[in-house]
């Protein structure tokens, strides 16, 4: 009874168990379908509003096609519309007005726009994925987003170059131009530029996209040559005004590149041509800053500065080096200037040149932190290189077969000034010559004029010495007979002395009898003599009304006149040097 009992009541459990299965499997199988329909009900209901969002985004299309005139393309954006939303009144009301605006637009039309099946996920997936980024970017471009409109394009003309070609094409010419309009707004030029060249790409004949491209263009190389090149600068600005004046700001980058360009001419003497750029400054707007600069340079241009006598400058010949001062780029330069021409920068960080004979080389005192001594430029080459490597080295001078070079330097212990010669290729060729200041080598190559004293300190003036260094001889007892400078023949020293007048002036000793005689003496300085290579001249600095320029006297007439304002300042005049090399 017992084993009958229990067997029962497993059945019964096994039972209830086998229905609670059934039961929940039921309801589980049941959940299944109710989610597959549902599923399916929602993906209906989805596919239906992507459709209408896609003929709604078609219609808007097709009516700014019809607003801009463009029948074809309204018409086919129109018909897309119909093809996704059958019953789209707006756009059943559209193509019937198209019809009657021009019958001609719709010469072939389609038939009944009827709903298209749903094809093949397989066999579609490519179209289906353009179509997708093609409504992308129509939304973008309705949006004003010209990158991502761009983006979007670009990518489905890498993908098919053929899909919607003529629609993709336009609407991408479209985003590139607003895109490069914008871009010039934000001052973003080169940007700008590439956006423009790919709508030309796109529209080779598109005239006013050339012409904005072109003003852009001009603005754009206008701003690369600021503070760099003024006269190319102002070229690129006045075109760009006179295409058009009221483009951005080229009136007022005009004006000021004008003014620019005329100071840019006044600190290197030329101020005549100055005076041009201020009158062209001033027609646009008369300020009393730009009027007092051209009242200023027109003065200095009827003082004759930078403007020589009919034939002097054929009868000058040669070339002048000079050192000065930039404030605006805070070093010196050295300038050559060619004379009836405005100087030219011949290099950077550098002072007291010195023409070889030859007129090839420049030995110069360098000012370049890092090469600081006496360096030589090779003007046929550009190449600078070392000669000294003492930051005290300076006022070099050639010996007459361009082979060596004597200069002064305080580069011993005791701070003395001495001189010292070397072979101009071999900086350890340096050797002392003795106690001295200012050299300069005979122009027969024998004997070397120089400031100096006796071994006791005594009798300071002017003295010579043989090329090795013997054979002193005094020249003058004055103590501040300095800066001489041989004549091409040898017969003649002109120096400046301060101590004779008590203010720097210009003399000329006579080798052979000794006498002394004033070249150039006043109210103002006047210093550096330098002897042009045919003997005919001497070229010196002297102060002007707190301006130093660049003079030059006649030795047969006597005459002096200006040559040219100093293309900068100058920390100390007395340690300056002026070349007239050949």
């Amino acid at each position: 009874m017992m084993r009958s009992e229990v067997k029962g009541t497993a059945d019964t459990d096994f039972g209830r168990w086998r229905w609670a299965f059934a039961v929940t499997l039921a309801l589980g199988v049941l959940w299944l379908i109710f989610a597959a329909g549902w599923g399916a009900y929602r993906g209906y209901q989805d596919r239906i509003a992507y459709r209408r969002a896609r003929a709604t985004i078609h219609y808007q299309l097709g009516m700014e096609y019809l607003e801009a005139g463009r029948l074809d393309l309204a018409r086919k954006e129109l018909e897309s519309a119909l093809v996704l939303q059958p019953n789209h009144a707006a756009a059943i009301a559209a193509l019937k007005q198209l019809q009657e605006m021009s019958p001609s637009a719709l010469a072939t039309p389609a038939a009944t726009p009827q709903p298209t099946p749903e094809p093949t996920a397989a066999a579609t997936a490519p179209e289906r994925a353009l179509d997708a980024t093609f409504e992308e970017a129509v939304a973008a471009y309705q949006a004003g987003n010209w990158e991502e409109t761009i983006r979007l394009l670009e990518s489905i003309r890498l993908s098919d170059a053929t899909y919607r070609r003529e629609e993709v094409e336009q609407m991408l010419f479209d985003a590139y131009v607003a895109y490069a309009r914008s871009l010039v707004d934000k001052d973003r030029f080169e940007e700008a530029l590439r956006m423009f060249d790919r709508a030309l790409t796109l529209r080779p004949d598109a005239q006013e996209v050339k012409e904005e491209r072109d003003l852009a263009k001009l603005y754009v190389d206008g701003l690369s040559y600021w503070r760099a090149d003024w006269e190319q600068a102002l070229a690129r600005f006045q075109e760009l005004y006179d295409k058009a004046p009221d483009y951005r700001d080229a009136r007022q980058r005009l004006i000021a590149a004008h003014v620019n360009y005329a100071d840019w001419l006044g600190n290197r003497g030329d101020w005549c041509a100055a005076v041009k750029q201020y009158d062209a400054a001033l027609a646009f707007v008369d300020t009393a800053d730009v009027r007092a600069s051209r009242d200023q340079a027109e003065e200095r241009c009827r003082l004759g500065i930078g403007v020589l006598p009919e034939g002097a400058a054929e009868e000058m010949g040669g070339r002048l080096a000079l050192a000065a001062y930039d404030p605006i780029v805070r070093h010196y330069r050295i300038f050559t200037l060619v004379p009836g021409e405005a100087p030219q920068t011949l290099l950077e960080e550098g002072t007291q040149p010195a023409w070889s004979p030859d007129g090839r080389l420049l030995a110069f005192r360098s000012l370049k932190p890092d090469e600081l001594g006496i360096e030589i430029l090779d003007t046929t080459t550009g190449e600078r290189r070392r000669a000294t490597y003492f930051v005290e080295d300076g006022f070099p001078s050639w010996s007459p077969d361009g082979q060596q070079l004597v200069f002064a330097s305080n580069r011993e212990g005791d701070r003395r000034w001495r001189i010292y010669r070397m072979w101009a290729g071999d900086p350890n060729s340096v050797v002392s010559l003795g106690y001295g200041q200012s050299p300069a080598w005979s122009p027969d190559g024998q004997r070397i004029a120089y400031q100096g004293c006796d071994e006791t300190g005594n009798r300071c003036g002017l003295w010579s010495m043989a090329f090795d260094g013997t054979d002193r001889r005094p020249l003058t007892q004055v103590p501040s007979d300095t800066a001489p400078a041989w004549s091409p023949d040898g017969h003649r020293l002109a120096f400046m002395s301060y101590d004779r007048s008590g203010r720097w002036a210009l003399y000329m000793l006579d080798i052979e009898s000794g006498q002394v005689s004033p070249l150039v003496t006043g109210e103002q300085s006047a210093g550096l003599p330098v002897w042009s290579p045919n003997g005919a001249q001497i070229a010196f600095m002297q102060e002007q009304s707190g301006t130093w320029g660049i003079y030059v006297l006649s030795i047969d007439s006597g005459e002096t006149y200006k040559l040219i304002d100093l293309p900068g300042t100058t920390d100390d005049w007395l340690a300056e040097r002026l070349s007239w090399g050949p």
